[in-house]
């Protein structure tokens, strides 16, 4: 079998496609397992602001954005939301080659970025650059996660 190679090919085409396809799934698989440890820290956060698991460190990286002290029902609520946040990225990251799934944990990650822009800049209840960091991440993570 012969490979046409153009004369400014460093391989032959077949070489480069498959390093081509090893290249997207070694992305695959990290985007993958960012998905998967993103999702286990927001249930793990979750359950720390709520006082389910005695980690403070992890309880105050949510709750040390706010710029007023938190009430006992918006940490509920705001537990909930990153619990949910967290089972849907943890599940999805398993099942990220799926369409569908992609579609709902990049969804995810600009529904999350939407709620911190409107805390950040609508409410002024964030502190600015820690509203920076997580809207551009959530935002960076959503564009990721379709891109696979």
């Amino acid at each position: 079998m012969t490979c046409v190679v153009k004369s400014d090919d460093r391989y032959p085409a077949l070489f480069q496609s498959i390093l081509y396809i090893i290249f997207i799934m070694y992305k695959m698989s990290l985007i993958k397992n960012i998905i998967i440890l993103n999702g286990i820290y927001d249930i793990l956060c979750s359950l720390a602001i709520i006082h389910i698991i005695p980690i403070p460190i992890l309880d105050n990286l949510h709750i040390g954005m706010f710029l007023e002290p938190v009430t006992i029902e918006y940490r509920h609520l705001l537990a909930y939301f990153i619990f949910v946040n967290g089972v849907i990225r943890l599940v999805g990251g398993y099942y990220i080659k799926n369409i569908i799934i992609s579609m709902i944990v990049a969804f995810s990650y600009f529904i999350e970025a939407g709620y911190v822009l409107y805390e950040t800049f609508y409410t002024k209840n964030i502190i600015e650059e820690k509203g920076y960091f997580v809207i551009g991440f959530s935002l960076l993570l959503g564009a990721l996660v379709l891109y696979i």
